[in-house]
């Protein structure tokens, strides 16, 4: 056999054994790095499944609504069941006083001071329910504007919020002086309409909107939820069907 031949042979022979060395090398990288994708999939799905819950169960409980304008806390209200509120039955509202002391937390963006031992507390800034047409007391022939929600939102006694929903009534004498007094038998204090009015804002765009409300909201900014989660965190990147069905649980 010619030299050349056997060189060639021997050559081949010693690289199909680095070959071997180096694909050996190569599977075993691949496997690995596949493998640790896999942990981390498997890691991180457990920890969504767990914040889910934690987020499920936190809508469950008891839950603060606050309402925010102009970078000021307006009203508030305690909610423990959703379907009370969808009913237009108001809850716990928050007082003067707690009002107070929910702006001093804002302002200082102490969330789990503000939220106390709430469950759950989702801070809504007005603008989040922009599109809302307004509110309509039929009983009383009474109606106001989404404009006219924000000038009450201002005001600072019952009876100066009052004169508000009146403005453009055409209610004249007697009649005004009468559904005036309605009125503030109907509410008995100007904590009372606000969260009234909060009540309704909320149960008006998730009427219109859906779960959309909140998670478009939320990653417009204008809403903060406490505690943090992550699958909230994660909304922006959760195609909207699957989001619509998870929050469709929960509002």
């Amino acid at each position: 056999m010619e030299l050349w031949i056997v060189l060639v042979i021997v050559l081949l022979l010693i690289a199909f054994v680095i070959l071997l060395k180096v694909l050996r090398s190569v599977v075993i990288a691949v496997l690995g790095v596949v493998g640790l994708f896999v942990v981390l999939l498997i890691a991180g799905g457990i920890v969504l499944y767990v914040d889910a819950s934690n987020l499920k169960s936190a809508f469950e409980g008891d839950k603060l609504f606050v309402l925010t304008k102009d970078g000021e806390v307006k009203t508030g209200l305690v909610v423990s069941d959703m379907q009370s509120l969808e009913e237009g039955n108001l809850v716990d509202y928050l007082t003067s006083e707690e009002v107070g002391e929910a702006n001093s937390f804002f302002a200082e963006e102490e969330y789990g001071d503000l939220r106390g031992d709430n469950d759950l507390l989702i801070v809504f800034r007005y603008r989040a329910f922009n599109g809302t047409e307004g509110l309509e007391f039929e009983d009383l022939g009474v109606s106001i504007s989404y404009e006219e929600i924000g000038l009450i939102l201002e005001a600072d006694t019952l009876e100066e919020a009052v004169s508000i929903m009146l403005d453009d009534e055409g209610f004249e004498g007697e009649e005004r002086d009468l559904v005036f007094a309605e009125l503030l038998e109907e509410f008995g204090s100007v904590e009372e309409l606000k969260a009234v009015l909060l009540m309704f804002l909320f149960g008006d765009r998730v009427m219109d909107e859906g779960p959309r409300f909140l998670s478009d909201n939320y990653v417009e900014e204008n809403l903060i939820i406490n505690p943090e989660f992550i699958t909230i965190r994660l909304v922006e990147r959760i195609p909207g069907r699957v989001t619509d069905r998870f929050l469709g649980g929960l509002i």
